[in-house]
């Protein structure tokens, strides 16, 4: 369904000015812009309403696998407990991805699997937040 993109991304995405401190900082504000609208369910209608032509599912798979190149730049913007709980997040939105592909976003609200990968963007969204200095 989604393919990794090669950690050139970053760069594509933030120019070669950025030094590697800025590039962790967009790595990491991203990461959670991302896992707020895959935590909440309200977001990612209000997303497809703003985008009726966009397979919202899949651009929220596209935008954390291959847009953020994630998992593998986490460890530039993440460390310790705030790096393993987004990883874990990935394996397991990686693994859902695949069950899901190709439902339409009330589908995939409906799923008991998509339901989990709200709970635990969530729960990681709120773990790394708590852990921020």
């Amino acid at each position: 369904m989604f393919r990794r993109a090669s950690l050139l991304i970053a760069t594509t995405l933030y120019g070669p000015a950025f030094t590697p401190n800025a590039l962790a900082s967009n790595i990491r504000r991203e990461t959670l812009e991302r896992l707020e609208l895959l935590s909440n369910t309200d977001l990612q209608l209000k997303y497809a309403r703003d985008a009726p032509v966009v397979d919202v599912g899949a651009e929220l798979a596209c935008s954390w696998f291959d847009d953020l190149n994630l998992p593998d730049s986490l460890p530039m913007a993440f460390a310790g407990t705030d790096l393993d709980a987004p990883v874990s997040f990935s394996s397991l939105f990686d693994l859902v991805t695949h069950e899901l592909e190709g439902m339409s976003l009330p589908e995939l609200h409906g799923h008991p699997s998509w339901l989990r990968v709200v709970a635990e963007a969530g729960r990681v969204l709120q773990q790394v937040k708590a852990g921020a200095v």
